[in-house]
């Protein structure tokens, strides 16, 4: 479910950040709007001071008529003046709309009143004017003229979401810059792991902080592993080499023997030797294949094969095998079946499918061996009822060496362990797949598939 889906590191790391960004956007927001609208309430309140006291020094009264100075305009940056006689009488100037006028609040500062529900400062100053008497001088803005708040309210929705926009892509970009090293270190294990191929290596280049010297590290164990890898693909390959001689030699030693006359232990014994050492030599011709197949010089010689004729033909040569343990074959093998591949080693894989089935099979059970073709692909599977495999086991049956509990079969019963990762690797080598499914006292099904005509 998508719900479920857990973060990426990169977009974690971004998401943190982001969150940083966005409380710093708010703090910066408030105080902004706290500082500029105390700054924007001291403007308001110096210009409405300035203007009423320029307005008082403005003013003259000459030929029986007072007058102010042409410069001085009774509505200025939205401050209203107005100038009383000494009986509260208006003589000029300019009054907000709704505004009724009263007595004189005050000569003592700037006062804040209340019109239509705003707030509004009011200050008023007297003076004496030569030949005239006393006025009143009276100015009046509005608290929020100075916009302060609609300064604040912009910078809330305008600036706050392009600095949110910009620390989620810049975080992003800087947090898949600082993580790229991962993710090529990630990206070379990854190859590593899924191609089996050591011969990779991070590279990096020089750096002085963690990950790089975290990636010379990895680089180093791989050169490691690489070289000992190296070394026993070559003791394997070596080793299958030096014992093929010999035991050729013990083998064909033992078909003269036993040719000749003989009396009937020395003849068991030389069976039991030309058993053992053919089971032997058939350990090291596999043994050298897969060593060959890893320093890639196995080589596959494709040509037509008519597969249903050699499945059915290696059914009939194991049947005796498994009429020892009472197991009867079952085939459903299409008829005229074609494949390109080496038939050598195709042998080998349905012979060793259906002798694993027959040795891990139930006495006086059933194994059933299918091949048909389906579209561009020849599949199959060899089903036994035997003792099956743990769960636990299933994913390690393909390994070199490895057998199923050795304790539930006989000495005489036993394998090499080279037989299912023998079956793995010709299925591989043929572009195709052979995986197992089985239930522990029920029995196993190991299904396969092969491309009609392989990719060179």
């Amino acid at each position: 479910m998508i719900g479920k889906r857990k973060l990426t590191i990169i977009w974690k790391v971004t998401l943190w950040y982001t969150i940083f960004f966005c409380i710093l956007a708010i703090i910066m927001t408030t105080f902004t709007y706290l500082v500029s609208d105390k700054i924007m309430e001291k403007s308001v309140k110096d210009h409405l001071i300035h203007m009423v006291d320029e307005a008082a020094d403005e003013i003259e009264y000459e030929d029986g008529v007072l007058e102010v100075d042409d410069e001085i305009d009774f509505l200025d940056q939205g401050v209203y003046l107005s100038i009383y006689d000494r009986d509260n009488e208006m003589l000029l100037g300019l009054l907000p709309k709704n505004y009724n006028p009263k007595k004189s609040i005050s000569s003592d500062g700037i006062k804040k009143i209340i019109i239509t529900g705003a707030d509004w400062y009011i200050y008023e100053k007297i003076t004496h004017v030569s030949d005239y008497g006393t006025v009143l001088i009276r100015g009046m803005v509005e608290s929020g003229n100075g916009g302060s708040q609609t300064i604040s309210t912009r910078v809330l929705l305008f600036v706050s979401p392009i600095i949110i926009l910009i620390a989620i892509i810049g975080g992003y970009r800087l947090t898949r810059r600082a993580f790229r090293p991962i993710h090529q270190m990630r990206r070379t294990v990854e190859q590593i792991s899924s191609g089996k191929d050591l011969t990779k290596r991070i590279g990096l280049g020089k750096g002085e902080d963690e990950l790089y010297k975290l990636a010379e590290q990895f680089d180093q164990m791989f050169e490691r592993l690489d070289e000992a890898f190296e070394r026993e693909k070559q003791f394997t390959s070596d080793v299958s080499h030096e014992l093929r001689t010999p035991v050729s030699v013990i083998l064909s030693q033992c078909e003269y023997a036993m040719e000749q006359k003989n009396n009937k232990e020395t003849k068991e014994a030389l069976e039991s030797i030309y058993h053992q050492t053919s089971r032997m030599s058939n350990m090291i011709g596999q043994l050298l294949t897969l060593a060959r197949s890893d320093g890639g010089r196995e080589r596959l010689s494709l040509e037509e094969i008519f597969i249903s004729e050699l499945v059915e033909v290696i059914v009939e040569e194991l049947r005796e095998k498994a009429e020892r343990k009472q197991i009867r074959i079952e085939m459903e093998v299409e008829e005229e079946l074609v494949l390109y591949g080496d038939e050598m080693m195709l042998i080998r894989f349905f012979t060793n499918l259906i002798s694993n089935a027959i040795h891990y099979g139930r006495r006086g059970g059933w194994i059933k061996v299918v091949l048909k073709r389906e579209e561009d692909k020849i599949k199959g599977f060899v089903q036994d009822n035997g003792i099956g495999i743990a769960k636990e086991e299933q994913d390690k049956i393909f390994r070199r060496f490895y057998q199923v509990d050795s304790a539930r079969t006989s000495k005489e019963e036993s394998n090499s362990g080279l037989g299912l990762a023998m079956v793995r690797w010709i299925a591989t080598a043929h572009q195709g797949e052979v995986t197992v499914e089985s239930e522990e006292g029920i029995g196993s099904t190991f299904p396969f598939w092969f491309p009609i005509y392989p990719i060179k």
